[in-house]
């Protein structure tokens, strides 16, 4: 199917694309429908980053029929100041990758626990012992270093390239390639990547998938519910202007929507304002019409 769209400048605007998509499910009690949703508010939508202070950009797939897995989808493409196809460094969204390469190649089991040697950590939530759902919700760095250093530069150079995650490139230090570079990738790409694992359409086991999904899963309302994982480019590795990431998938009546979204964030931010990464894209999750 072919769709025609009018040419928008790449820094800021709205864009629709259509996809392909093949659809799955996750094994969980269903989701209740309430109501049909709102109408897509694309201004309102872009004028969400100037309300937290940031420039960035947001990208959400969504699957054009629910029970035709060759259906055509559409991308909704929300940007303010960022170029949605502009590649950054991927910071801790790089370990849902990660994650199932580190299970694919045994470097790490699902029921591991990672011990803390006591020496002093960038946050208190990673100065204890953590098993490892534990360590990819906290997004404990020194923890999926160590399962980087397990698994070996080789095996992870082509695994990432087999995955076809971003640029595809690692370097050649093994413990640091998704924090300082030089790998890169994209919101629109972080977004297919979202999608391809939720329909396991990735050469990983589906038991591996699995173990990710749940520590990916963040809320479970009776309206939708939220996998997803944050990233954050800027504190120790000094990428200045920052880079934030959240990125996952929402479960809906409707269907499965896929999302990414990034913000720029000045170096000086305080670490506080994070937080409202996750908050962000609620908002435009609910502007762009795919939640309530």
């Amino acid at each position: 199917m072919t769709a025609a769209y009018r040419s928008l400048p790449r820094r800021s605007g709205v864009l629709l694309l259509p996809l392909l998509a093949l659809l799955a499910s996750c094994a969980s009690r269903p989701v209740v429908p309430t109501g049909a949703l709102a109408r897509p508010d694309l201004e309102r939508a872009r004028s969400r980053f100037a309300q937290h202070g940031v420039t960035g950009a947001f990208v959400l797939l969504t699957p054009g029929v629910v029970s035709d897995p060759g259906s055509a989808t559409q991308a909704i493409v929300v940007a303010s100041g960022d170029d949605a196809g502009r590649r950054t460094i991927p910071a801790s969204t790089f370990k849902i990758p990660n994650t199932l390469i580190g299970l694919e190649t045994g470097a790490v089991k699902p029921d591991e626990v990672f011990r803390w040697d006591g020496k002093p950590r960038e946050f208190e939530a990673w100065e204890r012992d953590l098993t490892f759902i534990e360590a990819f919700r906290v997004s404990c760095l020194p923890c999926y270093q160590e399962l980087a250093r397990r698994v070996g530069i080789e095996p992870m150079r082509r695994l990432v390239r087999e995955l076809g995650y971003g640029n595809g490139e690692v370097g050649d230090t093994v413990d640091v390639f998704w924090i300082d570079g030089p790998l890169k990738i994209s919101v629109r790409e972080e977004a297919e990547f979202v999608r391809r694992v939720y329909l396991g359409d990735i050469p990983f086991g589906r038991d591996h998938l699995e173990t990710l999904k749940a520590a990916m899963k963040l809320e479970d309302t009776p309206a939708y519910r939220l996998f997803a994982k944050t990233g954050w480019a800027g504190m120790a590795n000094r990428v200045d202007p920052g880079v934030g990431w959240f990125v996952g998938w929402v479960e809906t009546p409707e269907g499965p929507r896929f999302f990414a979204t990034r913000v720029v964030i000045p170096q000086d931010a305080p670490k506080a304002d994070l937080t409202f990464r996750k908050q962000l894209t609620l908002e435009l999750l609910k502007d762009v019409g795919a939640i309530r």
